[in-house]
């Protein structure tokens, strides 16, 4: 709608089965989406596997005993949050 502005966070969630084979699909829905904070999961991303995302946070949790699995969330850099580690339950907070 004209002249309204958008107040609240564009989020995008999806599993990605294996984010390397699927990075052009990924890069291409970014170049045409604005998002505040990405999502995803089933990335199967290893601790040795280098990512970034220019503009924003990475938050990586990677499983390392399978080799499928992990989730990345990436916020962008312009927002202010506080990853909590806690060793039964993980969270972000978004403020």
């Amino acid at each position: 709608m004209a002249g309204s502005q958008n107040c609240g966070l564009n989020i995008f969630q999806w599993n990605c089965t294996g984010l390397f084979a699927h990075l052009n699909e990924f890069k291409q829905h970014l170049a045409q989406n604005p998002y505040d904070v990405i999502c995803l999961q089933e990335t199967f991303l290893k601790p040795g596997k280098n990512f970034t995302l220019p503009g924003f946070t990475v938050i990586r949790k990677d499983r390392e005993t399978s080799r499928k699995g992990g989730l990345i969330t990436l916020i962008k850099d312009s927002l202010n949050f506080t990853e909590i580690n806690n060793a039964r339950c993980d969270r972000v907070y978004i403020s």
